[in-house]
């Protein structure tokens, strides 16, 4: 999704600065929700749902934020799972990401409208099946779901 007024994001010619959330999701039969990446080209990935956090908003109210805005779905914000200091470099800039992932869980079983028209397809993938998955230093992650907050810094 484009950039909004609110955004935490600082864009250079060179450099992308971003401020992220995402959150695990699993269904009933230990499937995990991610996102296929729509501009991979060549290299196809998949990702957590989320999306970047607003001035003003905690790391929690954005993740709630996110999901009721891409894929229509009201969920509660359980537990910190890990902070990422995401290094990469995607379209020759180069990006640090700070990206705070939550365990997530649906809140109420119907679902809301999505004010990007469910913008991020939601797909179901077993938590080890994740070859195509980044960054890939959160993989552990989803598959172990820690107890307490795990600090990442990973670089793809």
């Amino acid at each position: 999704m484009a950039d909004e007024k609110d955004d935490i994001v600082f864009r250079s010619d060179l450099h992308d600065f971003k401020v992220r959330v995402t959150g695990v999701l699993v269904n009933q039969t230990g499937q995990v929700a991610l996102n296929p990446d729509k501009n991979s080209g060549d290299l196809p990935y998949v990702t957590l749902p989320g999306g970047k956090l607003k001035f003003g908003e905690s790391s929690d109210q954005a993740v709630i934020r996110e999901f009721a805005e891409e894929a229509g779905l009201q969920i509660q914000a359980v537990r910190l799972l890990a902070i990422t200091e995401n290094l990469y470099t995607y379209h020759q800039k180069h990006n640090n990401e700070i990206n705070f992932t939550w365990l997530v869980k649906i809140k109420d079983p119907k679902s809301v409208f999505a004010k990007d028209q469910s913008e991020q397809a939601i797909i179901w993938r077993d938590p080890d099946n994740l070859d195509d998955f980044l960054p890939k230093a959160l993989r552990p992650i989803i598959q172990d779901l820690p107890q307490t907050p795990i600090h990442l810094v990973n670089r793809d």
